[in-house]
């Protein structure tokens, strides 16, 4: 898969390239492309989003599954960094990898045109309540709706506006803090707002159910 990798190469030189005047400009497109970035730069700015651990290709397997038996994950997921809606997304127990390891090994092989991965651990409050998608226009809340998936897939989708005045407060004050961390715009030296970004969330942090709080789960732009 060494061309799908040196195509992609060759995608992002044209994109840094200045003379391409592309908007929005690389850097701040490359903030959403690149989730190790934004969940990084989201962690050391404490909004709520999973503890999560990025890996290679060329990792070890057998210490990536000590890792999350020392984060205590009984169930986890792992998807491409790069990869769009559920592409290479995948759900495995600890228990069956820990007894064959192959299986994330195989995983990787499948996979083997992505350079890097992210591993979470498996929040069942995903399913249960489903995702918000948050829109924002020119910097500014415009609507939000809940997504329920009857599977890993992402097909056969329920999709109702967010109703629930409390949770719609509670991630819009996540997602204006998460637009105030985007890499800014700069049109001919003044500083612009981005004309399109989606916050997502979902519940519930740290799979408390009485709770119910919300994370931070990706942005796209």
């Amino acid at each position: 898969m060494e061309l799908v990798h040196e195509g992609i190469d060759e995608l992002y030189q044209i994109f840094r390239d200045k003379s391409c005047k592309l908007f929005p400009p690389f850097e701040h497109s490359n903030f959403t492309w690149n989730k190790k970035l934004y969940m990084t730069k989201y962690s050391k700015n404490k909004l709520p989003i999973p503890q999560s651990i990025f890996f290679k290709q060329s990792n070890n397997v057998l210490k990536l599954l000590n890792q999350i038996k020392s984060y205590k994950w009984n169930d986890f997921i792992i998807k491409p960094i790069g990869a769009t809606t559920a592409f290479g997304f995948k759900k495995f127990k600890l228990s069956e990898c820990n007894e064959l390891p192959t299986i994330i090994s195989k995983y990787l092989e499948e996979n083997n045109q992505y350079k890097e991965f992210i591993c979470q651990k498996f929040i069942s409050g995903f399913d249960k309540y489903g995702e918000i998608k948050m829109m924002w226009i020119n910097g500014e809340y415009s609507y939000a709706v809940n997504i329920k998936r009857k599977n890993l897939s992402g097909q056969n989708e329920n999709v109702v506006f967010v109703k629930d005045k409390k949770v719609l407060q509670e991630c819009k004050e996540i997602g204006a803090k998460a637009l105030e961390l985007f890499p800014p715009i700069i049109v001919n030296k003044k500083r612009v707002k981005p004309v399109f970004v989606r916050t997502d969330f979902a519940c519930c942090l740290d799979d408390d159910d009485k709770s119910k709080k919300y994370y931070l789960n990706e942005v796209e732009n």
